[in-house]
């Protein structure tokens, strides 16, 4: 937790859901920024889940309205030890309060837990980020190699849509091929 609470400024900690998160989840709050009024946590990966259900179901923060679930693709950016990054928006009606949730999600294993039993809205943008980067929702009640999401036939069953380029990692960039990402199940 002293990583994430010295590098945010006192006023940042203050805010309802950098508190409340820091208190429960503890070390497993990575970063926490805020820039013009935009609050981002980034949480480990093992905490996704929790933190989610933590920003919906706290009485304190009341996060109940999801708005979006992308993936983002770091490939040209070799600051980031991770190549991809999965970001949760929601928002509070409550207390009119925007909110980024974000993990880091490992090229050499491209999976994180579901977040429909949190917010069913997820589905849909769960299946998107799958077909789209190859992350993987493990749980997810529809994410098969024949998703109805964005792909059309020809990308379908167990390819995702990056370009051939961007499904190779870092180191070996130059010489891969297109490979399929598919989970076990198709």
């Amino acid at each position: 937790m002293a990583s994430a609470t010295a590098a945010a400024p006192p006023e940042v900690l203050a805010k309802p859901a950098a508190r409340i998160l820091s208190e429960k989840l503890g070390d497993r709050v990575l970063a926490i920024s805020d820039f013009r009024g935009d609050l981002a946590i980034t949480v480990a990966r093992g905490a996704w889940v929790e933190a989610a259900r933590l920003l919906k179901n706290h009485p304190e923060l009341d996060y109940k309205l999801f708005l979006d679930l992308c993936a983002v693709d770091h490939l040209d950016r070799p600051g980031h030890a991770e190549r991809f990054e999965v970001v949760l928006h929601v928002y509070s009606v409550s207390t009119k309060h925007h909110v980024r949730l974000k993990t880091a999600v490992p090229e050499s294993d491209a999976k994180l837990p579901t977040l429909v039993q949190v917010y069913r809205g997820a589905n849909w943008f769960e299946r998107e980020a799958w077909d789209l980067y190859g992350v993987v929702f493990e749980g997810h009640p529809n994410l098969s190699c024949c998703s109805r999401t964005t792909t059309s036939w020809a990308t379908r069953c167990g390819r995702t849509i990056r370009p051939q380029s961007a499904t190779c990692s870092r180191s070996r960039r130059s010489s891969c091929s297109r490979s399929p990402r598919a989970p076990s199940t198709c």
